[in-house]
């Protein structure tokens, strides 16, 4: 998984999690977009009622300084992401959050240079905002060990090229970091790097974060809906610590709760003050199987 040329990454889970043919995952992709605003639609007023905020996508959210999106397979998860895209202008140059699965490599490493492979043409890596990241103290180093056997990046990769052909990546693995605090100089590091390309007040962002994590893991569908709620609603508030008190505290499998809470931090460090959550569902809606479920949830902080 993750083999490469020189440093060009392939795209390893082609043809498992989505459609190794361009066409036929340019045609997957703008389905989902239309099944993805339509979700993000029909879902509105519950999740108006349960979390509190509007029926309609604010303004602000379009041009989203963080995007969280889901990293499963596209016929369990495509629509939720989706539903967070459509409609939406992401930043040109795009730090990519993503999980450890498997505790290898350098636990806040970045992919130094070269590009990803997408089967909708290569992303360029942004090397110079590795290197201004790892400049910051924050923790951040090059590394490939790390991303080599994770998929929880590659698998948003076809989204992001779609939405936005022009994109950059700077794909970073976040795990627990070792030193106290490492979580918090992480955060300051990071908006210090969103600071400086901050764009023009009130227009397009120049670099914005994305942050790839599923919801809770192989419960049955209600108890993963409680759970799921539980991580939301600190996530929708930007509280980060909140966050990951109720992920450890209640044994909350999200698997990306520590690159969450992170973007949150950076976030909130900026100002950000406003999060909406597009779309939450299970696996369940597309296996039909409500007996143990993964939740997948999309939202965007600006």
């Amino acid at each position: 998984m993750g083999e490469r040329t020189d440093m060009t990454r392939s795209a390893a889970v082609a043809g498992y999690f989505y459609s190794r043919e361009a066409d036929a995952l340019r045609g997957e992709i703008t389905a989902l977009m239309r099944e993805g605003a339509a979700l993000r639609e029909r879902q509105a007023p519950g999740l108006a009622g349960l979390f509190g905020q509007g029926t309609t996508l604010p303004g602000g959210a379009r041009h989203p300084l963080m995007v969280l999106l889901p990293h499963a397979g596209y016929m369990y998860s495509g629509a939720v992401a989706c539903a967070a895209l459509a409609g939406v202008e992401l930043p040109r140059r795009l730090i990519v959050l993503g999980p450890s699965h498997t505790g290898v490599g350098h636990m806040q490493g970045f992919w130094p240079e070269g590009a990803w492979r997408t089967p909708l043409g290569d992303i360029p890596v942004d090397a110079e905002l590795g290197k201004e990241l790892e400049s910051l103290g924050g923790g951040f180093a090059p590394d490939i060990a790390c991303h080599m056997r994770e998929h929880a990046i590659e698998v948003l990769l076809p989204f992001l090229r779609f939405a936005r052909p022009d994109c950059s990546i700077l794909p970073v693995t976040i795990g627990m970091p070792s030193a106290p605090g490492g979580l918090a100089k992480a955060a300051l590091a990071l908006a210090e790097v969103l600071k400086r390309h901050a764009g023009e007040e009130g227009g397009p962002r120049e670099v914005g974060l994305v942050v790839s994590s599923d919801m809770n893991h192989f419960e049955n569908e209600a108890h993963t809906r409680e759970l799921d709620e539980a991580a939301l609603r600190p996530l929708l508030v930007l509280d980060a610590s909140l966050l990951l008190r109720e992920v450890h505290g209640r044994g909350i499998s999200m698997c990306g709760a520590l690159p969450a809470a992170l973007g949150v931090m950076a976030c909130r460090a900026l100002g950000a003050s406003h999060a909406h959550l597009c779309a939450h569902d299970t696996s369940a809606a597309a296996s039909g199987d409500t007996r143990r479920v993964v939740g997948y949830a999309s939202a965007l902080v600006w």
